[in-house]
């Protein structure tokens, strides 16, 4: 489970607000791959791209090929819906599905050693905010934090292009509900809470180097370090793999192809982790016939 929580930060984009940034023009000269790939098949097309959901300031601009998709695209498709996360309706059922059962607290799930152990991280005052929440969601709250205090936001490619699309009136399409993602989260240190904390706190020291190194190869639109973190998650929790990558994967894929019958292009963009493995969507694409084509910035 070690690499689970920067697995985690590829893959979930639930919470977040957006800083807009602008996008200078890239010297045409100086041309390196992109995490974007043009997807075709009788005439019709799409873009896919891959978003890390933790970038820096300095990670801007967007890559120049992201840029030139989103422009030609009429419609963008994210994962799902983060402004639905304020609704009445799923604020209740995120309180159903994050927060402990009544008469529970962190405290009184985990073992009595972990639970010291993330006191002393984080502070007392910062934990006991956490209290009723389940693990897996004080856990993910915890690690964006702790991003957050070196440098990262979840302001990814697809928050970056949700609020372009916004400002100019582009049609926005999602993959699916937002209960998806707060089911996942919310499952997802069930019957091993010990096991996923003290995970997190012994990954803890290394979190933002491979943070950084996800964001480089990104940018690099290569995929050596997302395949290896990939292929041991499936080995080493392989039911958090099927939940998170495989399940989605799968229901997306039609919907995907559904966009590939339409002459409207769109600009389809989710989390890296999605994009490349041996159920990724390129390889999934590619056997379906469609041609894949990497952009170039």
């Amino acid at each position: 489970m070690k690499r689970l929580f920067l697995f985690c930060a590829v893959i979930i984009g639930l919470i977040g607000a957006f800083a807009s940034c602008n996008s200078p023009v890239q010297d045409p000269s100086t041309l390196s791959s992109a995490s974007v790939w043009e997807i075709s098949k009788n005439g019709n097309s799409l873009f896919l791209g891959g978003s890390v959901h933790v970038l820096r300031a300095k990670d801007y601009p967007m890559p120049a090929a992201f840029d030139s998709a989103f422009g030609k695209a009429a419609i963008l498709v994210l994962e799902t819906d983060v402004d639905r996360m304020l609704d009445a309706e799923r604020q209740s059922y995120i309180n159903d599905q994050w927060m402990l059962p009544e008469g529970q607290t962190l405290k009184t799930v985990l073992d009595d050693a972990v639970y010291k152990q993330l006191e002393n991280t984080f502070g007392d005052s910062v934990i006991s905010l956490l209290s009723q929440y389940k693990p897996s969601v004080a856990v993910n709250t915890l690690q964006s934090l702790y991003l957050q205090q070196n440098g990262f936001t979840k302001n990814g490619a697809d928050l970056y292009y949700l609020a372009r699309a916004k400002e100019e009136g582009k049609f926005i399409d999602f993959l699916e509900d937002i209960k998806v993602q707060i089911d996942m989260l919310g499952g997802m240190a069930d019957s091993g809470e010990d096991e996923y904390v003290s995970a997190f706190l012994n990954a803890l020291p290394l979190t933002v180097s491979e943070a950084a190194a996800f964001v480089s190869e990104w940018k690099d639109g290569t995929a050596a370090l997302i395949e290896t973190v990939l292929s041991v998650q499936e080995s080493e929790s392989s039911a958090v793999y099927k939940t998170a990558v495989y399940d989605r994967n799968a229901a997306w894929m039609p919907k995907i192809e559904n966009y590939l019958t339409t002459e409207k292009i769109e600009f389809v963009i989710v989390g890296l982790a999605h994009v490349h493995g041996h159920d990724g969507l390129l390889i999934q694409l590619k056997n379906k016939g469609y041609t894949v084509k990497q952009l170039v910035n």
